[in-house]
């Protein structure tokens, strides 16, 4: 096969839509009342709910901000998806209040906020690493390999 026709990675394409249906999935759960009644329903006690629910609340938020460190792009953009996912966290709990049998609360905020940090955390070398962009066109171009072997060439000189 031909090095300029190379089919592009679909791994780019796959982690957007994983991190799009998880947010929706996600925002779903958080501003429907059904979640809550299955809660309910499933859970013995109020204390094993309510510890299982928060610890699902961080888990949660951490997983998304592993997914929003794979994802492929300019660090820079990468941090605004963590902003977004902090404006996420603070805004499903406030609609949360114009859902039955849901309120929102300053604690689940703290709890997301804590599952981002431990994302951050866990994929430390995403976040802070060499941007995912850079890296992946290095990898995977050619024409970037090549260029590359040229210029760490010794120019020739003149025969001595």
């Amino acid at each position: 096969m031909s090095e300029g026709f190379r089919t592009p990675s679909r791994r780019p394409a796959l982690l957007w839509t994983l991190w799009i249906l998880y947010v929706g999935a996600w925002s779903a759960a958080l501003l429907r009342p059904e979640p809550a009644y299955a809660a309910a329903a499933l859970l013995p006690s109020d204390e094993v709910r309510h510890y299982i629910l928060k610890t699902v609340h961080v888990l949660a938020y951490l997983l998304l901000t592993v997914l929003t460190g794979a994802l492929q792009m300019p660090r820079p953009w990468r941090w605004l998806l963590l902003l977004f996912l902090s404006a996420h966290g603070m805004g499903t709990e406030f609609l949360q209040q114009f859902v039955p049998s849901r309120n929102g609360s300053w604690r689940d905020v703290g709890l997301d906020h804590l599952g981002i940090c431990l994302g951050v955390l866990l994929a430390w070398k995403w976040w802070f690493g060499p941007s995912a962009v850079v890296s992946a066109n290095a990898s995977t171009g050619s024409e970037a390999a090549s260029a590359t072997e040229e210029s760490s060439r010794p120019v020739a000189g003149p025969p001595a």
